[in-house]
């Protein structure tokens, strides 16, 4: 089966559809400390306000996806895959293009807000589509997948906004105007529609709710069922405050301390996503039959942690490229394994339990940009440093962990009863 996953047209459609998402995404990473320079607000800012803006406005767009990721995981499980995700995909086309027309700061927000629930609703119904269409064996692999075309975006995002940024356009005055940080925003809106219509005719059958069996998950036992889940969508924000605050900060970082350009700050961001998208698919596959997903977890973790501080050693571009692939590395191998155990972890409908996960990635996504612009205007280094230490932290912990798991399950292997031989499945499926 897990051949065939990534081959049908309406799996190559949601695969499509995240890909535009995380396009719009990674090039609002480049534009966006440019883009607010043209706002009336912030002419005069010093450059301390106008980083802790662009934090706050990137962090927005992860907190509306942490408020909005429950309900709309209800949505999905009511209204079906289909309408939920087309619905997300107009949203999206929709504010992204009015996001690059506008030079109010309260408009920015407000449509930034809104984008994030738009991104949403189409992330938890095209997870839960995905989730539905797999086995237990293959779940990881198709969260791999799912993550390569979210990679893939990271990469062709930044690169496109390198290419299309023009800074010597400027049409227009007062609140809606055109200049060259626009022309990212709206060539983002159009390839949006295409894919809005494209999802139209391929998704035109897979409008059933979601209804993920339950054959296909685990049992654990009621009383270790919930904190179990607790954990992982605690993890889930732990690795995603990690990755944004990387991903909030760096641009500022690079041209204030690295004295690189767009163009050189953008492949940086091409360096991360083509790392992701090359090895989630092949660790997911390959790693798995040495390493169970917990193990992966925590040495993902630990890559993360390592490659972000040591950022912070050197101003060597090439070197600095470096050590982005290794955050890099390290996150393939979290978040397709994190998603993985989620869903086998709850036996919740499906809607339900990738809305809370997309609200626990939301939170970490909201509070990285947050904190590491607050962090970045008292001192330049302290976002990466923080962030590594904390995800160095979380391996050891879930090593830790998952050693006195192992040694307990060990002394309770010998009670030959129902109960326990679910509880060892349990335990064989988190290695």
């Amino acid at each position: 089966m897990a051949g065939k996953i990534e081959r049908t047209p309406e799996l190559t459609v949601l695969y499509a559809s995240l890909f535009v998402v995380m396009v719009g995404y990674g090039s609002t990473l480049i534009v966006l400390p440019y883009h607010v320079q043209r706002v009336d607000a912030l002419a005069r800012a010093s450059p301390e306000t106008v980083a802790f803006q662009v934090g706050l406005l990137t962090g927005i767009y992860a907190l509306a996806q942490l408020l909005a990721g429950p309900f709309v995981g209800r949505i999905v499980d009511h209204f079906g895959h289909r309408s939920t995700l087309l619905a997300g995909l107009a949203g999206l086309a929709a504010t992204q293009a009015a996001f690059g027309l506008t030079g109010s700061l309260p408009l920015l927000y407000g449509l930034r807000f809104l984008g994030g629930i738009a991104a949403a609703a189409l992330i938890v119904a095209a997870t839960a589509y995905v989730t539905d269409r797999t086995s237990e064996h293959d779940r990881t692999r198709g969260m791999a997948w799912f993550g390569t075309s979210v990679s893939l975006g990271l990469i062709a995002g930044p690169a496109m906004a390198g290419a299309l940024s023009r800074p010597g356009i400027n049409v227009g005055t007062g609140t809606f105007r055109i200049d060259g940080y626009s022309l990212p925003f709206l060539f983002s809106a159009v390839l949006t529609i295409i894919i809005l219509g494209y999802a139209r005719r391929a998704l035109a059958s897979a409008d059933a709710p979601s209804q993920s069996s339950s054959l296909d998950r685990p049992e654990p036992c009621g009383a270790n069922r919930g904190p179990r889940l607790r954990t992982l969508l605690g993890l889930v924000t732990a690795s995603q405050y990690g990755l944004a605050i990387f991903e909030g900060t760096f641009v500022l970082y690079a041209r204030n301390r690295l004295s690189l350009t767009p163009a050189q700050t953008s492949i940086a961001f091409v360096v991360c996503g083509a790392v992701m998208a090359v090895l989630q698919v092949p660790a997911s596959g390959m790693l798995a039959r040495i390493a169970g997903p917990l193990a992966q977890v925590a040495i993902g973790f630990a890559l993360m942690g390592a490659g972000i501080t040591a950022l912070l050693t050197t101003t060597s571009y090439p070197i600095v490229l470096v050590m982005v692939a290794i955050l890099a590395a390290g996150a393939a191998l979290v978040i397709p394994n994190l998603s993985a155990l989620v869903s086998l972890g709850s036996r919740s409908t499906t809607g339900v339990a990738l809305g809370w996960k997309s609200s626990a990635g939301s939170l970490g996504q909201f509070l990285g940009p947050v904190v590491g612009g607050s962090l970045i205007s008292r001192h330049q280094d302290l976002p990466f440093l923080m962030a590594g230490i904390l995800l160095i932290a979380v391996s050891a912990g879930i090593a830790i962990a998952h050693r006195k798991s192992r040694l307990a399950a060990d002394r309770g292997r010998h009670v030959p009863n129902g109960e326990s031989r679910r509880r060892e499945q349990w335990r064989l499926r988190m290695r």
